[in-house]
């Protein structure tokens, strides 16, 4: 939207319909949640023998854990490269990882992203050194990135100076890779 580009939304989420829009409007980018990825991936045998992706440049997906297996589909379905994984929320940015990259170090959602900064910290606040389990906090350059609403103290409760967790458990690897492995706070 802010480059002026055009977006189809669709009313609701179906695989055929889905399949349909990307090869009429030869859409380039999607954003999808694991589950949007399973629908397509089962879509009627026919649907998929059907569908052109081949216009897609990215499609990204986030927001819950997407299975290995599923994972691997849809990488092999989609167009080289085309397939990138985020993690993150909407209050904050976090990390991307390409297919090549995952298939690489599977299980990961990646490394920080431009502008971020991804580190793992104990219940004190004191960082943890690769491979450690801890929470998840992400920062950006631009510091403090949001507040919730009418509650100061929800928003202070997550903030370690200017690095917010979302609750996530997760550690990163040597080379900076985060892998998230469960979830302390319940949304």
């Amino acid at each position: 939207l802010l480059l002026g580009h055009t977006s189809v939304i669709l009313d609701h989420f179906d695989a055929a319909e889905w399949y349909t829009a990307v090869a009429r409007e030869r859409a380039t980018y999607s954003w999808c949640a694991p589950v949007h990825l399973y629908r397509l991936m089962s879509a009627a045998a026919e649907v998929k023998a059907a569908a052109d992706v081949s216009s897609i440049k990215r499609l990204l997906h986030g927001s819950a854990p997407c299975a290995p297996s599923l994972k691997h589909e849809v990488i092999e379905f989609f167009p080289a490269g085309a397939v990138w994984e985020t993690y993150g929320g909407t209050e904050t940015m976090g990390t991307m990882i390409t297919a090549a990259e995952w298939l690489a170090k599977p299980g990961s959602v990646g490394r920080a992203a431009p502008g971020s900064t991804i580190k793992i910290l104990d219940d004190d606040g004191a960082e943890l050194p690769p491979g450690d389990v801890g929470l998840v906090y992400i920062g950006s350059d631009w510091g403090r990135g949001f507040r919730y609403a009418g509650d100061a103290e929800l928003t202070e409760s997550v903030y370690r100076g200017n690095l917010a967790t979302l609750g996530d458990l997760g550690y990163l690897d040597d080379d900076g890779y985060l892998f998230v492995v469960d979830r302390r706070k319940d949304m």
